[in-house]
């Protein structure tokens, strides 16, 4: 059984891996888009 600090620590770990998350999210949308093409031509060349 998990203890009260235990409990506090994994509520705040959450957060703030949902408030990096949802800053990764802004920052990408800031940038163009890159198209599925492109992506799998990266992943194609890396693969070799």
């Amino acid at each position: 059984m998990k203890t009260h600090y235990e409990v506090f620590y994994d509520i705040i770990i959450e957060a703030l891996d949902e408030a990096e998350l949802a800053n990764a999210i802004i920052d990408g949308r800031k940038d163009d888009f890159v198209s599925v093409e492109e992506i799998f031509s990266i992943l194609d060349r890396n693969s070799l």
